[in-house]
């Protein structure tokens, strides 16, 4: 498949934006996309799209976007529906898997690829700082 400008997709995600840094979280129903979007919007940055994102290939990279049925709105159990700020059109830096364990202390450089663009992936199942760390990652780099 070839990186055609204007190719969309939707997939089952969250995604937030931290200085104009996107950030995809995938993982299965229940791994908690919800919850570290929100924890992540706590810290600074602001809602893309909660439960499905749409994806575009754009001629210098996939770029993040609501669905126009779920723009600005986040699910927050025990709350209910939230309406927050959110932004469009965000270019996708890293993405989050919430299925996979990391098991290595300094984990080597991971992709995950998607619409044939590899994307640096952190896996983050059971990092219960990975909102913070994250934060840290897109206000700063990553040297390993």
């Amino acid at each position: 498949m070839e990186k055609t400008a204007g190719k969309e997709i939707s997939v089952n995600a969250s995604a937030i934006a931290l200085e104009e840094k996107g950030v995809l979280i995938i993982g299965p129903s229940g791994s908690g996309k919800s919850i570290l979007a929100i924890e992540m919007i706590s810290l600074g940055a602001t809602l893309v799209a909660d439960d499905q994102t749409n994806v575009m290939v754009r001629s210098d990279g996939l770029y993040l976007s609501p669905l126009k049925s779920n723009a600005g709105l986040i699910e927050s159990r025990y709350l209910g529906i939230l309406k927050l700020p959110w932004q469009e059109n965000i270019k996708l830096t890293t993405v989050i898997d919430l299925s996979k364990t990391e098991k290595k202390r300094l984990p080597p450089f991971r992709t995950h690829e998607l619409l044939n663009y590899k994307i640096p992936c952190i896996y983050a199942k059971g990092n219960r700082i990975i909102a913070k760390a994250l934060y840290v990652l897109l206000t700063g780099e990553r040297k390993h």
